[in-house]
C-alpha cells in the first residue's frame, strides 16, 4: 500500500493530492472495519490541510448558502443531481461537479430567464348573494421559500383595493419530495357592486419578483340572471295550451 501511495508520474496540485489522501483513509477505514468487523462508535481523521477542511466542511459561496442542496442525500445510489432553490440572475454560468479527489465534469451551463408565467386563477359561476370561492396558483413547482400572494379588487374608479375584509387563505401542496405547489384561496360573497369589476392575483417571490393575472367577474342574479337582464316567464296567447 505504501508503495502505491507515492507522489504519480502525472503532475498534481499540492491540495488535489492531500484531498487523495483524505479519501484513501476514509476507504481504508471502510476497508478495516469490514474485513476485521469492527462496529467503532467514533472515528477521528487528522489532517493539516486547510483545503481538504473547506472541502469537508462544505463552505457555500456568498449568497448561495441553504438554497443549494442535493437531490438524493445517499450518494451510494450514485445520484449527484443539485437543487438551487430561489433562484437568482447571478446563478447563470457554468458548473461543475466531482468528488473529493476524482476528475471535474464537463461544463454544465445553466441560464437564467426573467419570469414570464402568469398565475392560474380559477374563478367559479358567480351568484348574487351566495358565498363563492376564487383560487390562485402561483406558476411553478419548485421547492424554495414560499410566495406570498394577494388579492386586490379594482372598482369602477381607478382605486384599488386590498381584500383582507373577506377570507383569504394560502395553502401549500407537496406533489413530490421536491416540488411544492402553492395557492390562495379567496371566499366572499358576491353582490351587484362587484359585477364588471377586476380582481387582480398578485404573487410575489423572494420579496421582489412578481407576476400577477387579472380577471373580470360577472355577478349574475338568480331571479335576474345577468345583471341588468330580467329573466321573465314565457307568454302564451290564449288557447295555446299554456297556463
Amino acid at each position: 500500500m505504501g508503495k502505491a501511495r507515492v507522489a504519480p508520474l502525472k503532475q498534481m496540485t499540492i491540495p488535489h493530492m492531500e484531498l487523495a489522501a483524505a479519501v484513501l483513509s476514509v476507504k481504508v477505514d471502510k476497508m478495516l472495519c469490514t474485513e476485521l468487523q469492527l462496529k467503532l462508535d467514533d472515528l477521528v481523521f487528522w489532517t493539516d490541510s486547510h483545503s481538504v477542511l473547506k472541502y469537508i466542511a462544505n463552505e457555500p459561496q456568498e449568497g448561495s448558502k441553504h438554497r443549494v442542496s442535493l437531490l438524493e442525500t445517499d450518494l451510494t445510489k450514485g445520484n449527484c443531481s443539485v437543487i438551487i432553490n430561489d433562484i437568482k440572475e447571478n446563478d447563470a454560468g457554468q458548473y461543475q461537479f466531482r468528488m473529493i479527489g476524482g476528475p471535474f465534469t464537463d461544463p454544465q451551463k445553466i441560464t437564467v430567464t426573467a419570469l414570464t408565467q402568469e398565475p392560474s386563477m380559477l374563478t367559479p359561476t358567480l351568484t348574487e348573494g351566495k358565498s363563492a370561492t376564487l383560487t390562485c396558483t402561483a406558476p411553478g413547482i419548485c421547492s424554495g421559500t414560499p410566495p406570498h400572494i394577494t388579492w386586490t379588487w379594482r372598482g369602477t374608479g381607478d382605486n384599488m383595493t386590498e381584500l383582507r375584509e373577506n377570507t383569504t387563505i394560502q395553502k401549500r401542496e407537496a406533489l413530490t419530495s421536491v416540488t411544492t405547489t402553492h395557492f390562495s384561496t379567496l371566499t366572499f360573497t358576491p353582490s351587484a357592486k362587484y359585477h364588471g369589476t377586476k380582481v387582480t392575483c398578485l404573487v410575489t417571490f423572494n420579496g421582489s419578483v412578481t407576476t400577477k393575472k387579472t380577471l373580470k367577474l360577472n355577478v349574475t342574479n338568480a331571479k335576474r340572471g345577468p345583471k341588468g337582464l330580467r329573466l321573465q316567464k314565457p307568454f302564451h296567447e290564449p288557447g295555446d295550451g299554456g297556463m
